[in-house]
């Protein structure tokens, strides 16, 4: 049961927020589940690549492990008791976007202004076509009701596709081949995604996203020590 409800957790998590994004690391790289989709937030700033991106000073840097905690604690207590798997969509919507408050409030009290922004672009790149239903992004593209109502159907099956995976995962399946699946997922869903937008929409998903940015491959996990 337990191990039931963290897949079905995940799985909301990674569609619902921003999604996620792809499974390589999520708003972040190979930190497990959160923030914009899952890769965003502060599992994002731990990338070196994109503190140096971000220009971000040293004494940013350290405070990064106390907000992580900060984080943590605030999302456990969130979704404590097994709520988010028997909520319905709307009080997991809810429940969601207070998450993604929580993420945003740490990411701003670390970074400038400036960073700020340059983050936001980075955090779209790094959730895809799935960021575009979070409802900041679906106000600012003047999403119509019906595209509205197309992308939750798709990631409404993209979530069921997902769930499948984790509970065979959780059976023993193969890791990597899960991980492989669920970007061929996310990638299946983000161009169905797209094509919904209109020309006009597409130059400004485009815009939104600032200068393209190269994530750094995903390292593998080693596994524990005895």
């Amino acid at each position: 049961m337990k191990r039931g409800m963290i897949a079905a957790a995940a799985v909301t998590l990674l569609v619902a927020s921003f999604g996620m994004a792809s499974a390589q690391g999520g708003r972040g790289q190979g930190r497990g589940f959160g923030g914009r989709g899952g890769f965003g937030g502060l599992q994002l700033l731990q990338i070196k690549k994109v503190q140096e991106e971000l220009k971000m000073t040293q004494p940013q840097i350290d405070k990064l492990e106390a907000k992580q905690q900060e984080v943590r604690q605030a999302m456990q207590d969130l979704f404590q008791g097994g709520g988010l798997q028997n909520a319905t969509p709307e009080e997991r919507q809810k429940l969601m976007a207070k998450g993604q408050e929580i993420q945003t409030k740490a990411v701003n009290d670390i970074l400038d202004t400036k960073q700020q922004k340059r983050f936001h672009q980075l955090e779209l790149q790094r959730a895809g076509a799935n960021a575009i239903a979070q409802p900041d992004v679906a106000k600012e593209l003047n999403l119509t009701d019906d595209q509205k109502a197309k992308i939750r159907e798709i990631q409404t099956a993209q979530q069921e596709k997902m769930r499948e995976i984790f509970q065979g995962a959780g059976q023993g399946g193969d890791r990597q081949a899960m991980m492989q699946q669920m970007q061929a997922l996310q990638k299946a869903a983000g161009e169905k995604i797209t094509a919904l937008l209109t020309d006009t929409q597409k130059t400004q998903w485009k815009a939104m996203q600032g200068e393209p940015f190269e994530f750094p491959a995903p390292q593998p996990r080693q596994p524990r020590q005895p």
